[in-house]
């Protein structure tokens, strides 16, 4: 009588390893990667936080020196109004409107500033702009401002 034995190798099983293992890689990898573009897009989201922020305070910097410029010269403030102001780091502000809309008791000007962050190529990126009024005192030369909008 003749006994067949039925070999069983290795090999195949070895390949069912290697194939395991490509697919544990790959999954570490995928996880690996989704947790660098998430970090990625958190970093450029507080860079764009940040900008937002400077421009958010320069604009208002535009109004004070609107205010600036009425208590320096309440007649016409509008005379020596700067075209615009461009500033280190990319960050460019102008002061668009002065103008006098009311002259009873108090004078009052509106006024609208803008801020902005330039990019390399030139094109505004991260913007901010305030609308104002400002009220004079001509018996206390004291200006404030009402009504600031964004």
């Amino acid at each position: 009588m003749m006994h067949y034995e039925l070999k069983t190798t290795n090999s195949s099983r070895r390949g069912v390893a290697m194939l395991v293992v490509l697919f544990l890689v790959i999954g570490v990898a995928a996880i690996g990667m989704g947790i660098l573009y998430r970090s990625d897009m958190a970093l450029a989201g507080g860079q764009n936080y940040v900008r937002r922020v400077q421009a958010d305070y320069l604009a208002w910097a535009g109004l004070e020196a609107a205010r600036g410029l009425v208590l320096a010269n309440p007649a016409a403030p509008a005379a020596a109004l700067p075209v615009g102001l461009a500033l280190q780091d990319g960050f460019a502000c102008s002061i668009s409107r002065l103008e006098l809309i009311e002259d009873v008791a108090f004078k009052t000007y509106a006024v609208h500033c803008s801020a902005a962050h330039l990019e390399p190529d030139g094109a505004a990126g991260t913007r901010s702009a305030l609308a104002a009024k400002i009220v004079y005192d001509p018996v206390t030369l004291k200006a404030w401002f009402v009504e600031i909008e964004r």
